[in-house]
């Protein structure tokens, strides 16, 4: 789970393979305003750009790290791992980079200022 300030929602991750958003400003505290649809396995873990109110990504076990722009339709950009069945752990979304840690016990690193 993670809170961007930028835009005010919380992002989570779902063993139905999904990353929802909420906005905890709704009257019942529990509004989904958006599910975002492409893993094939448990999202397992969510992080919000620290730059922008519109960007996320989203780890999963299908070993996935998906960019997700709130501006367009789908992943904006879909990285996999190395080896296909490491499942993601964890996900980061730093200035300039997205670190993902798995099942294979060391971190990817990508470079978010290209995406």
């Amino acid at each position: 789970m993670d809170y961007s300030p930028l835009s005010r929602l919380v992002a989570t991750g779902h063993t139905d393979d999904v990353v929802r958003l909420w906005d905890p400003r709704a009257d019942d505290g529990s509004n989904v305003r958006r599910v975002l649809r492409g893993h094939t396995g448990w999202t397992s873990s969510v992080s919000w750009s620290p730059k922008s109110e519109h960007i996320l990504c989203s780890g999963s076990y299908d070993g996935t790290v998906r960019v997700w722009d709130l501006r367009s339709r789908g992943a904006l950009h879909v990285m996999q791992q190395d080896n296909a069945s490491d499942k993601i752990f964890s996900v980061f979304y730093g200035d300039d980079k997205i670190i993902a840690g798995g099942e294979s016990k060391k971190l990817t690193i990508y470079e978010a200022k290209i995406i």
